[in-house]
């Protein structure tokens, strides 16, 4: 069975799962963590670290070291941030940056139903755009319990047609093809997709091990051809074949 794993997330996803894998958004880009993704304005960052202690070791009250009060904020709670950025998206649908951060946060919070009402969103305003389309093939194809449907192969054949180098498309539709028993149409798939990655990037290594699959397999070694052998005459039991021997009868006494 082929599986795809994006390179850095969960066992198992087959590219149809969360984007933070290097290959997962067709493009090599990781995902950003969800609260970097919402606000959009680094708030990743780590927090600046609080001065040093007086030597005589008496901790300096926040108000005395600049900084130190922001420092010992908890960090922002990443759904309340998506909350936010979903608030004003509704204010401004036609924002498609915007829809495409939120459908990435939904993804990275593994809620499958919003990241596909967000992706929809996005090739609304980006209908001819080949990411937009495949992020949201992948996405239906994950909600589907991970498995391509109808409208999601369509997407991906249609993210094809609009860009011929979209790795992500061809991965999973190798895939399906593959799934319904047709590893030569599978094989042309993921050899597009590795035409168009870096053959360093660790997903190349993936594809060629499934390509390798689905090579075919030798046929084994024809048996020579077999002599009959010639057949070994039965041991004699009884009296030998062949004349009897003859006998002279003695002359007889007159």
């Amino acid at each position: 069975m082929i599986t795809f794993v994006a390179v850095t997330s969960g066992a198992g996803i087959a590219l149809l799962g969360h984007p933070s894998g290097a290959v997962a958004n067709g493009t090599g880009d990781k995902a950003q963590a969800p609260e970097t993704v919402a606000a959009g304005n680094g708030m990743g960052e780590e927090a600046a670290q609080p001065l040093a202690a007086p030597a005589e070791n008496t901790a300096a009250s926040p108000a005395a070291v600049p900084g130190a009060s922001a420092a010992l904020q908890p960090p922002p709670d990443p759904a309340v941030m998506v909350a936010r950025l979903a608030a004003r998206l509704e204010k401004e649908p036609d924002d498609a940056e915007g829809w495409d951060r939120l459908a990435r946060a939904y993804t990275v919070l593994d809620q499958p139903a919003d990241t596909v009402k967000a992706y929809r969103q996005v090739v609304r305003l980006k209908p001819d755009d080949s990411q937009a389309l495949s992020d949201l093939g992948r996405a239906i194809g994950y909600a589907n319990g991970r498995k391509l449907n109808e409208e999601a192969e369509s997407l991906l054949n249609r993210a094809i047609q609009k860009d011929e180098g979209n790795v992500m498309a061809h991965a999973l539709l190798g895939k399906t093809e593959l799934e319904r028993g047709q590893p030569l149409k599978a094989r042309q798939h993921w050899e597009a997709a590795l035409a168009h990655l870096d053959p360093k990037h660790p997903f190349a290594d993936q594809l060629r091990n499934a390509i390798q699959m689905t090579e075919p397999q030798a046929s084994p070694p024809a048996q020579p051809a077999t002599t009959a052998s010639p057949k070994v005459p039965a041991a004699s039991t009884g009296t030998p074949s062949g004349p009897p021997p003859t006998t002279t009868a003695s002359p007889q006494r007159p």
